[in-house]
């Protein structure tokens, strides 16, 4: 068992209720999907939003925008993983005192 999916269980572990673990797992598939193709959107479309719930992103120039069209195609956002397509994001260094 790998370092993470051993931390992946140990947090299922936590979760009870089946249909909320399945949500959560579908969540975390989404997640790694956008993380995956993120390079390729941010050079197809950078400066835009993207936003993945089905099997299609969706793209647009503002966040306005994006939600606007999601919420034409019914999807629930508080489901959706949203993401701004920076291409030059600002790198953080974090320091433990």
């Amino acid at each position: 068992m790998t370092k993470k999916s051993r931390h992946t269980s140990v947090r299922e572990g936590l979760v009870k209720d089946p249909d909320i673990l399945a949500k959560l797992r579908e969540f975390r598939a989404r997640v790694d999907r956008m993380e995956s193709q993120r390079e390729r959107l941010t050079k197809n479309y950078p400066n835009h939003w993207a936003a993945l719930y089905g099997g299609d992103f969706v793209v647009a120039e503002s966040l306005e925008d994006l939600l606007g069209k999601l919420e034409d195609q019914g999807v629930p956002t508080h489901e959706t993983v949203i993401r701004f397509l920076d291409p030059k994001p600002e790198h953080m260094i974090l320091c433990h005192p």
